[in-house]
């Protein structure tokens, strides 16, 4: 488990990129868990229908951040994390990282977003991580999501992860492992329910922030 971090972290600290290579950030796995982004107007029907028909979608991986805190939060399904290699995942929490430092090409239209986020990481990531086209699809367009959630015993709605940062116990560490998130989290903040109650919606963006 550690050693794939490990190779994140050095991979992190050495981004040509300054705004990344000394951002303060924490890396929270949590077991057995898979995470929902929900809908805007649906947040609300979360906890009055009993999750029924709240329209969303599944995320390996989403990122937080709280003003007063100055620290980055990346939490991470262990699901997710041990089904990806050392290099996806690196890419994953760097494309968190960039959204969460407002680069402008991602918001620009898709091809020319693709086009500028090609650029970006090949000028900047360490020599020995490869980019491609591929690694820009898999970057965008995840297709882990659409199965990996299936795993999982716990499904997570993004809310309750944003509430995690308040409750979590404070850590010098920057990488935290939840074996039990349900200590954390009332009952009423996750779903164990059928997946399939859930209406699917594809995004190839993979956050918001608070």
């Amino acid at each position: 488990m550690t050693s794939k971090i490990d190779a994140i972290q050095f991979y992190l600290k050495n981004i040509a990129d300054k705004r990344v290579s000394t951002l303060k950030y924490k890396i929270i796995i949590i077991k057995n868990s898979y995470f929902f982004v929900i809908h805007k107007g649906y947040e609300e029907k979360f906890y009055t229908s009993g999750h029924k028909d709240i329209k969303g979608w599944y995320s390996g991986i989403l990122s937080f951040s709280k003003a007063e805190l100055d620290l980055f939060h990346i939490f991470i399904s262990d699901i997710y994390y041990n089904h990806l290699s050392t290099e996806d995942l690196f890419l994953k929490i760097v494309y968190q990282i960039i959204m969460y430092l407002n680069y402008d090409f991602l918001k620009l239209k898709y091809k020319k977003s693709r086009k500028q986020m090609y650029n970006y990481l090949k000028e900047n990531l360490p020599k020995n991580i490869k980019v491609n086209d591929l690694t820009i699809d898999a970057l965008l367009n995840s297709k882990e999501d659409q199965t990996l959630f299936h795993k999982a015993r716990i499904i997570i709605p993004h809310m309750s992860l944003f509430t995690l940062l308040d409750i979590l116990p404070p850590s010098d560490k920057n990488l935290i492992y939840l074996n039990e998130v349900q200590t954390h989290l009332e009952p009423f903040e996750y779903m164990i329910e059928d997946h399939e109650e859930h209406q699917l919606e594809h995004h190839h963006e993979t956050h918001e922030h608070h």
